[in-house]
C-alpha cells in the first residue's frame, strides 16, 4: 500500500449468479493523485466490473475499496453521497449513456443538481465552463439534444458532465471503444490536457493495449477476473511477463500492421 494513493482496491472479489461466476477475483490496485492507470484485458476479464465497484454501482463480496484514505464500506449514506461528488464514471456507449429527453445543458448540470452544489446562476456558469473545457462552444451546444450530436461530441458531453463537479477521480470505462480513430485520438488528447489542468486522476478501462500504451502511466492487466501483471506502461508493453499480456501485445501489433500506411 502506498500512503499517497488516491484509490486502493485491496483484495476485492465480486461474484454473480449466487457465487457461481467470479467476475473479480482478489484484485488489488492503486491509483495515485493525477495519475492515469489503465486496466487492460480481453472481454470478460472483469475490467468493467472493477469500474462499477469503484463507482459504487456494485458492492464487493470481499476486500476493501479505499478512496482518499477511507474504506467506502464504512460510510453512511450521507458520507457516501459526499464521496460521489469526488469521483465520476464515464460509460462506454455514448449513444445510451446520455438521457435522450434532456438537452445538453441539463445533462451537464445534473450532477450539480443532484448534489445541490450551487445556486441556479452559478450552475449556469459552471455548465458553460465545463462545455468550453471539452471544446464544445456553449452557445452552439447548450440547447442541443443528444440525437443531434456525433459519437465524439456525446463523449465530450459525458466528459463535461463528469468534470463539472471537479472530481479527483474519473473512472473511464472504454470511453473510446465506439469512436472512429480520429474522434478517439481527439478525445484522448483532450482528456490528457484536462488532466494536466485540473489534476484529475483517471482509472482507464480498455481492451485496446495500443490506446493504453499511448495514454496511461501504469497498466494493470486482467485475465479471467484476476490481475496477472502490472507496472509502468513502457515496461509492461515492451517486456510482457504473462501470456495474457503477450497476447494483448501481439494483437495490438497485428492491428497496427493491418492499418494502411
Amino acid at each position: 500500500m502506498t500512503s499517497a494513493a488516491l484509490l486502493e482496491l485491496r483484495s476485492v472479489t465480486k461474484s454473480f449468479r449466487g457465487g457461481g461466476l467470479i467476475a473479480v477475483d482478489d484484485v488489488s490496485l492503486e491509483v495515485g493523485s493525477s495519475e492515469t492507470v489503465g486496466v487492460v484485458g480481453p472481454s470478460g476479464a472483469g475490467k468493467s466490473t472493477v469500474a462499477r465497484l469503484v463507482a459504487g454501482l456494485l458492492t464487493p463480496d470481499a476486500g476493501a475499496i479505499v478512496f482518499e484514505g477511507t474504506d467506502l464500506a464504512t460510510l453512511g449514506d450521507a458520507e457516501r453521497r459526499a464521496v460521489r461528488r469526488r469521483l465520476h464514471l464515464v460509460f462506454q456507449d455514448p449513444y445510451t449513456s446520455l438521457a435522450g429527453h434532456l438537452r445538453v445543458a441539463d445533462l451537464v448540470a445534473e450532477p450539480l443538481v443532484i448534489h445541490g452544489a450551487c445556486d441556479r446562476a452559478t450552475r449556469t456558469d459552471l455548465v458553460a465552463e465545463a462545455l468550453a473545457a471539452v471544446q464544445l462552444a456553449p452557445a452552439r451546444y447548450l440547447t442541443r439534444w443528444p440525437h443531434e450530436l456525433s459519437g465524439g461530441e456525446r463523449q465530450r458531453v459525458a466528459l463535461a458532465r463528469a468534470l463539472v463537479l471537479r472530481p479527483r477521480l474519473v473512472i473511464a470505462d472504454e470511453p473510446t471503444a465506439m469512436l472512429d480513430p480520429r474522434a478517439r485520438a481527439e478525445l484522448l488528447e483532450l482528456m490528457a490536457e484536462l488532466q494536466a489542468r485540473l489534476a484529475t486522476a483517471y482509472l482507464f478501462i480498455t481492451h485496446d493495449l495500443a490506446v493504453a500504451d499511448h495514454f496511461c502511466d501504469r497498466l494493470v492487466v486482467m485475465s479471467r477476473g484476476a490481475v496477472v501483471e502490472e507496472g509502468p506502461t513502457e515496461s509492461v508493453v515492451t517486456r510482457p511477463r504473462h501470456p495474457a499480456t503477450a497476447a494483448l501485445v501481439d494483437a495490438a501489433r497485428r492491428l497496427q500492421a493491418a492499418v494502411p500506411a
